[in-house]
């Protein structure tokens, strides 16, 4: 008999009357969803900006001219997106520069002082014109990979603050620690960003069949490095995941363990061994009622593993959430009856509003 195996991980607190929260709840939006089929398709307009401090749309990366490589359809799309500012007068919106998808022009641009110089304006001004209130730069140096070394990140990172007096500047790091040491300096980042973005969204959800992990202790002992390296607390989004990882089972012996090898395939998006909260949620579903279809071994955050960072992120006086991403949440109701957008609507009531 084939098996379905679910592991969610669980966590239940109390928060006493009258506690305000106040932190950051930083959305992610992957704009090549729109491109998706079905009820994975997903556009501006879906978007809830009510529930988010922020919104980075994601992303753009550097033209082969050294400025931005910007296209007709993203001009539309950033029209869009910054009129979601419309139904939320504090919601914040950042344009995400990803440098990790032309290489060769990442190299060209940090070749000269002049050709950063010249990055750095053209970015400044492709943000200003288009509308958002600042950036979001996505970097990571990958062990033997052509790139830039922490001091040259650095330094592109304070010719952009010296630069954008007014903007929002911020940065997408990293969750391995040797990839951190490899990347960045992270007091000169903490002193010239106003926040740093963890790609931790996941992390842990691997691990939950150990249960020394299932209080997402990756996460925490990651934040603590971060600190210990020099971050300011309050500077710290912790990356959560709106998304499960799927895999087959090792054998009917050990049903309880992922097969890593063998990532499964979600019913709607084309990335295997990653569901989104409403694949995870039809899985389950259909599993129920047309028979067990296929081992499976699903990780994902429950409702209350996610209220659990959420009181972590206030109890330590993080900066708040980033969320990867809104487009991979329940964000139709559809599949989990839990509402539209439970993940985000979950971060929003317990860091934004007032418990």
């Amino acid at each position: 008999m084939q098996k379905l195996i679910l592991l969610v991980g669980l966590c239940v607190f109390n928060t006493g009357p009258g506690v305000s929260a106040s932190q950051n709840l930083i959305c992610y939006y992957n704009s090549l969803s729109q491109e998706r089929h079905a009820d994975a398709h997903f556009s501006i307009s879906d978007i809830d900006g009510s529930l988010c401090t922020h919104l980075i749309y994601g992303s753009v990366t550097i033209g082969s001219s050294g400025g931005l490589d910007i296209l007709p359809s993203d001009i539309t799309s950033f029209s869009d997106f910054n009129a979601l500012k419309s139904s939320n007068s504090e919601l914040k919106t950042l344009l995400e520069i990803n440098l990790l998808n032309n290489i060769p022009g990442l190299l060209n641009m940090i070749s000269t002082e002049q050709n950063r110089n010249s990055f750095i304006q053209s970015a400044i001004s492709a943000v200003q014109a288009h509308g958002f209130d600042g950036m979001n730069i996505l970097w990571m140096q990958k062990q033997n990979y052509p790139g830039m070394s922490p001091q040259q990140f650095s330094g592109l990172i304070e010719g952009l603050r010296l630069s954008s007096s007014g903007l929002l500047l911020s940065a997408s790091i990293s969750h391995k620690p040797f990839i951190i040491g490899n990347s960045y300096e992270i007091p000169t980042l903490s002193a010239n960003l106003d926040f740093l973005n963890i790609l931790s969204a996941g992390i842990d959800i691997n691990f939950l069949s150990n249960p020394s992990n299932t209080a997402f202790q990756i996460t925490k002992s990651l934040i603590q490095h971060l600190i210990g390296l020099g971050a300011e607390e309050g500077k710290l989004n912790m990356g959560i995941a709106a998304f499960g990882r799927a895999y087959a089972t090792l054998s009917s012996s050990q049903s309880d363990q992922p097969d890593l090898s063998q990532p499964l395939m979600g019913y709607f998006g084309d990335n295997q061994g990653f569901f989104s909260r409403f694949e995870v949620c039809h899985h389950i579903s259909v599993s129920g009622t047309e028979g067990q279809i296929r081992n499976a071994w699903l990780g994902y955050d429950s409702i209350p593993i996610i209220i659990s960072k959420a009181e972590y992120i206030i109890e330590n006086q993080l900066g708040g959430a980033f969320l990867m991403s809104i487009d991979q949440d329940d964000f139709s109701g559809e599949y989990c009856d839990e509402g539209n957008y439970p993940i985000l609507q979950t971060l929003h009531d317990e860091l934004i509003s007032e418990i």
